[in-house]
C-alpha cells in the first residue's frame, strides 16, 4: 500500500558528519547476522539497493526539526484513527516521550536520537489491535506481522528523506519491537513465527522504551496493563487477580532484562533511578500478594469489571 504524503522538493538534505555515517555502515555490514535486517521488506528499499550496489557508502541525511515536526503531525493524525485500547496514538506518544528521555540520559548523538525518534513514531503504525495481525479480518496486508507492516509504511513515507543505510536501520529498529511472536509453542499458527529480536544498541533502547513504564505511577501502570488485557480479549485471561499479579511480576523480570541490556548506554544517575523504580514496583506487587489493602481492592474491582467486559 502506497501512502500519499507531502513532499517539499525545495528542501535540501544536509549530510551528517562522516563519523555518524561510519557508525551506521559498521552496524549494517553485519546485517545478515541481525534478524531484523537480514531480509529487506519494503519493495522501494529493495529497488534502491539494487539501483546502487555501493549503497552502504551513502552518506546519512539529516531530517531537520521543521521536517521532523511535520512528519510527527502527519503520523499522529493517522494514528488517532486507531480504535484500540492500547495500541493507539497515546501509546505512540508515550513511547516517543520515553525514547527522548532515554536519549537525553545516554551517549546518543543527534543523528542516533533522530533515528530512534522516527522508529518510535512508526513502530505501531496501522496496528491491527491484536498480536497476530494475520488473524484480523479486513486489515491491510494480513500476510504480515504488525511490525513488518509498520516498517514498510515507514519506508514508504520516509524513504526520500533518508539514505539507504538509514532506511535499513529504520526497518531494524521497528522490527526489534516485536513481542509475543518468537515462541513456536505459544503461537496459533507456525507461519506467524518471527525471529526478530533487539540486536544493536539502538534497537535495544527502543525495545526497552516500548515497555518502560517504570517512571509511571502505579495507577497509570495498572491502567496500561488493563488496556493491554482489554485489547487482547481473544486470549484466555485468568479469573484470579492474584494469579494476574504473579504474571505482572514475571513481566517485571522481563523488563529488568530489557533495562540491563541498555544500562551501559545510560548515565549512572538515570540507571539508578530506573533500578530503584523497578525495585519499588516489585515490592508493591509483592505487598499486594501478601496482604489486603484498599488499593489492592480497588485494582481487583477494576480487574473484575474488565473480565465482565471482555467476556460479554
Amino acid at each position: 500500500m502506497a501512502l500519499e504524503h507531502s513532499k517539499d522538493p525545495g528542501t535540501e538534505h544536509n549530510s551528517l558528519n562522516q563519523s555518524s555515517n561510519n557508525d551506521i555502515v559498521i552496524e549494517l555490514r553485519g546485517m545478515t547476522d541481525n534478524p531484523n535486517t537480514a531480509v529487506i521488506l519494503s519493495p522501494l528499499l529493495q529497488q534502491a539497493q539494487e539501483a546502487n550496489p555501493e549503497w552502504l557508502l551513502e552518506e546519512s541525511k539529516e531530517i531537520d526539526e521543521d521536517r521532523y515536526q511535520t512528519i510527527v503531525g502527519r503520523v499522529l493524525q493517522d494514528l488517532s484513527q486507531l480504535p484500540h485500547a492500547y495500541h493507539n496514538v497515546e501509546h505512540t506518544r508515550t513511547v516517543l516521550g520515553r525514547v527522548e528521555k532515554l536519549a537525553s540520559q545516554s551517549s546518543l548523538d543527534a543523528s542516533q536520537t533522530r533515528m530512534v525518534q522516527l522508529a518510535a513514531l512508526f513502530h505501531d503504525y496501522g496496528h491491527a489491535g491484536q498480536t497476530f495481525r494475520q488473524e484480523v479480518i479486513g486489515v491491510d496486508r494480513s500476510d504480515l506481522s504488525n511490525e513488518e507492516y509498520a516498517a514498510i509504511i515507514a519506508d514508504e513515507m520516509l524513504g526520500e528523506y533518508l539514505s539507504v543505510p538509514q532506511r535499513v536501520q529504520l526497518q531494524g529498529l521497528i522490527l526489534a519491537t516485536t513481542f509475543g511472536q518468537q515462541n513456536a509453542a505459544a503461537i496459533p499458527d507456525a507461519s506467524y513465527l518471527r525471529d526478530y529480536t533487539p540486536t544493536t544498541s539502538l534497537e535495544k533502547l527502543l525495545s526497552f522504551a516500548d515497555i518502560n513504564s517504570l517512571e509511571d505511577s502505579m495507577s497509570d501502570w495498572m491502567r496500561e496493563n488493563f488496556a493491554v488485557l482489554e485489547e487482547s480479549a481473544t486470549i484466555p485471561i485468568t479469573q484470579s487477580f492474584d494469579d494476574y499479579l504473579e504474571g505482572r511480576l514475571k513481566f517485571l523480570d522481563y523488563m529488568k532484562s530489557k533495562l540491563e541490556s541498555v544500562e551501559s548506554m545510560l548515565t549512572e544517575e538515570y540507571r539508578n533511578v530506573l533500578a530503584e523504580a523497578l525495585e519499588a514496583r516489585v515490592e508493591a506487587l509483592n505487598d499486594y500478594l501478601s496482604k489486603e489493602s484498599v488499593e489492592k481492592q480497588g485494582y481487583r474491582q477494576q480487574y473484575s469489571n474488565l473480565l465482565q467486559k471482555v467476556n460479554s
